[in-house]
């Protein structure tokens, strides 16, 4: 076995200043080399797995600051190292997602978790969103003093995407068998009171021949709106262009919908209107008919009567001067409410509840997902309150910009 010796030579002098002899001393330096040569290999063993990872890592500071970043993290988010290092963490996340990851970073420091994964978006350079599952754990010091984060960051975009690809196709061979069967009702109902007609041509008197032609126009009206609720999922983009507004009177807006839904059906005798008068918003009027009538329409579908439905309005006071508040508008019913699990789907194309599918209450399971979008056209958001409990209902909610003639009150 070699080894390797650090020598130095000492001389000693005797009275007078005459040198005498000389001491040579030696010290064994081999493992100190070869901690050196193994920290120089662990180091460069890090540096390699760091550098040419799969997935991206970073050390993040305490204040969210980006200490360390990888290629591979450079390439999921499209900036430079340099360009990265100038910004955060949170910079990079879309502004839903920051209250939880706040709220997740918090945890770690307090110790009530050793880890934490989520999938979540990121916004890249470019503004386009990437789908990643960020797991985030936290370095600390011997002392136990919090040093940095350590996040992994995994592109799982593809994964994702196929996934939305896989329900999508569910959905739409779910869709396609049952607008079989929506489509069918109507369209038998209306040609076979017509076929009726036809046949008893001259034996029918005057009520019965009403109550006939009365039949197969709802039937024809029904057919409509199947087919015009198709459509209207069809043409519908991810970047709709923004309507035309202005200002419209709440009340007035929700009269003019019933009237139009409920032509002697009974529906408006349990209908109950909390608005005030002078109540507006800054929308596009059209598009608002479509959404309440779609929300009523639900309504008056699944609650049974006589139990009430209620439509309210109240603003909603941003305290920021000359912004016009925000206006709810609600509507509540009395019926069966939506299982919780199914609350996160409801707004996706072709969805509807699974009691649904095999009951009489027909439906193109478009109507939410028009509203939705309709609404975000308009600078608005829609959302759904339920607890799921047969009687308690539920409550679609949708705020909009309130009128620039807002009444001076606020509202809950």
């Amino acid at each position: 076995m070699s080894t390797e010796q650090e020598g130095m030579e000492l001389s000693t002098f005797e009275p007078g200043g005459r040198a005498g002899k000389w001491v040579d001393t030696s010290v064994d330096i081999t493992d100190h080399q070869r901690l050196e040569d193994e920290l120089r290999a662990s180091e460069e063993r890090f540096r390699l797995t760091f550098e040419q990872a799969a997935v991206g890592i970073a050390h993040v500071g305490i204040d969210g600051r980006w200490l360390l970043v990888n290629p591979r993290l450079c390439d999921i988010v499209g900036y430079t190292q340099e360009e990265l290092l100038a910004q955060t963490l949170h910079g990079v996340m879309l502004p839903e997602d920051l209250s939880l990851a706040f709220s997740d970073a918090q945890r770690l420091i307090t110790g009530e978790q050793q880890t934490y994964a989520k999938e979540l978006r990121f916004r890249r350079k470019d503004g386009s969103p990437v789908w990643v599952n960020l797991s985030v754990t936290l370095v600390r010091n011997q002392e136990g003093w919090p040093l940095y984060f350590l996040a992994f960051t995994e592109d799982i975009t593809a994964r994702r995407q196929a996934e939305l690809q896989r329900q999508f196709n569910q959905l739409k061979d779910q869709f396609i068998l049952h607008m079989n069967h929506e489509l069918r009702t109507p369209l038998t109902s209306l040609l076979g009171y017509l076929e009726l007609m036809r046949v008893q041509q001259g034996r029918l008197d005057a009520a019965a021949q009403a109550r006939f032609l009365n039949t197969a126009i709802r039937s024809g009206e029904e057919l409509l709106q199947l087919v015009n609720s198709v459509l209207d999922g069809l043409t519908i983009t991810e970047q709709m262009p923004p309507p035309q507004r202005g200002e419209i009177a709440v009340a007035f807006l929700v009269r003019d919908v019933v009237a139009y839904l409920d032509p002697g059906e009974g529906q408006a005798d349990r209908l109950h209107i909390d608005i005030p008068d002078g109540l507006t918003v800054w929308a596009n009027g059209q598009l608002m008919r479509q959404v309440l009538g779609n929300l009523l329409s639900n309504a008056f579908k699944y609650c049974p009567k006589p139990a009430p439905v209620v439509v309210s309005a109240a603003l909603f006071d941003r305290d920021e001067r000359d912004v016009p508040p925000s206006v709810c508008i609600s509507v509540q019913d009395a019926g069966p409410g939506i299982p919780p699990e199914e609350l996160p789907l409801l707004f996706q194309q072709f969805t509807r509840l699974k009691r649904d599918l095999s009951s009489h209450v027909g439906g193109s399971g478009l109507g939410l997902y028009i509203s939705k979008r309709f609404v975000e056209t308009m600078g608005g958001r829609i959302w759904v309150e339920s607890s799921g409990i047969n009687g308690q209902g539920s409550r679609f909610c949708v705020l909009l910009p309130g009128g620039p003639h807002a009444p001076e009150t606020t509202g809950a």
